[in-house]
């Protein structure tokens, strides 16, 4: 199979959002070796990638932080639908402990990150009273 200068270079950008091999192989129906050979043989080119890839990164997480306070009123929009009595009324039991398990998943995920000083999230097992 002979490879353009176009697939080739969409073999490359799809290496560096994926950063696997096998995963590009197996899109294009070509071989790992045949992946690897491409991205290795440009340097160049991969550099500039990752570098837009960096690029595109910090951008979305600046836009996210802008947003932040419009995102803020949204939850709290949400949360105060939520514990309506009306709402709850016509909730099932299935739905509500659905939309408090989500929501206290997504809490501890993001309590866990910052007591964890924006090193990732630690996930940590719920433990249940039984009391």
């Amino acid at each position: 199979m002979k490879l353009t200068d176009e697939l080739r270079k969409k073999i490359i950008a799809d290496y560096i959002d994926s950063e696997n091999y096998s995963t590009v192989a197996r899109k294009y129906n070509i071989s790992r070796t045949t992946v690897s050979n491409v991205v290795n043989s440009d340097s160049a080119i991969c550099e500039k990638l990752h570098r837009k890839k960096e690029e595109n990164i910090k951008n979305v997480l600046e836009y996210m932080g802008e947003k932040n306070n419009a995102v803020c009123e949204l939850i709290d929009l949400y949360l105060k639908e939520l514990v309506s009595p009306e709402k709850l009324e016509k909730a099932t039991l299935s739905q509500i402990a659905t939309t408090l398990g989500i929501i206290i998943d997504k809490f501890t995920a993001v309590q866990s990150e910052k007591d964890n000083g924006g090193q990732g999230v630690i996930i940590m097992p719920m433990v249940m009273d039984d009391g």
